[in-house]
C-alpha cells in the first residue's frame, strides 16, 4: 500500500514538475501583454490629449459657421452651441466662459447680479427650467433695448465682428446660476 501512495505522490510529482514550467510561461506572456497594453492605452491618452488641444482653435470657426447657418434666411437651429455644453443643467464651456470675461459681462454681473436675478424672479418661474428660460428672456430683452447694462457685450461682439446671439446661451446660464443660488425648485 505504501508503494501505492509512492507511486502516486511520484505521478503528482510529475505532472506538477510539468505543468510548473508551462504555468510559468503563461503567466510571464500575460505580465508581459499587459505591459504592452498599458504602454499602447497611454499613447492613445496622450494622443487623444493632443487632439483635443489641436482642435481648440478652431472652436471660433465654428461657432462662425454656425452663425452662418443661423442667419441665412431658413435659418437653421442649432441645438447646442459651442458656448454651451449639453446636458442637464447646462453648463458654459471654456470657451463660452472665455467670451464672457472678455466681453465684460462677468463685471456686469458682479455689479448688477441683484438687479438681473430679480428681473428673473419678476418672470414668476414655477421650475428650474422655468428659471432657465426667464434667464435666456432677461438677457435677450436687456440687449434689444436701449438699456446700458450690456452695453459691454454689444461693444464686444461689433468689435469682434460675431453676432450678439453667440453671447446669449453662456450669459443666460450664468444667470440662470446665479439666481438658482436663492432660489430653486425640487426636480
Amino acid at each position: 500500500m505504501l508503494s501505492d501512495v509512492s507511486a502516486q505522490f511520484v505521478s503528482v510529482k510529475s505532472v506538477f514538475d510539468a505543468v510548473l514550467p508551462v504555468a510559468a510561461v503563461v503567466v510571464t506572456v500575460f505580465l508581459a501583454m499587459c505591459g504592452v497594453f498599458a504602454f499602447f492605452f497611454k499613447r492613445l491618452i496622450d494622443q487623444v490629449d493632443g487632439i483635443s488641444k489641436e482642435l481648440k482653435p478652431i472652436r471660433p470657426a465654428i461657432i462662425e459657421l454656425q452663425n452662418l447657418i443661423t442667419s441665412t434666411s431658413k435659418p437653421e437651429k442649432i441645438m447646442f452651441p459651442l458656448t454651451v455644453e449639453p446636458g442637464s443643467p447646462l453648463k458654459v464651456t471654456d470657451y463660452g466662459e472665455s467670451l464672457l470675461k472678455e466681453s465684460g459681462f462677468y463685471d456686469v454681473m458682479a455689479k448688477n447680479a441683484t438687479a438681473l436675478v430679480e428681473s428673473v424672479k419678476a418672470k414668476n418661474p414655477r421650475t428650474n427650467y422655468d428659471i432657465q428660460e426667464s434667464s435666456f428672456e432677461v438677457i435677450r430683452e436687456l440687449l434689444e433695448t436701449a438699456d446700458n447694462l450690456l452695453v459691454p457685450l454689444k461693444k464686444y461682439v461689433f468689435n469682434s465682428g460675431m453676432e450678439i446671439e453667440v453671447l446669449v446661451p453662456p450669459a443666460a446660464i450664468t444667470l440662470r446660476d446665479e439666481v438658482m443660488k436663492t432660489l430653486r425648485f425640487e426636480n
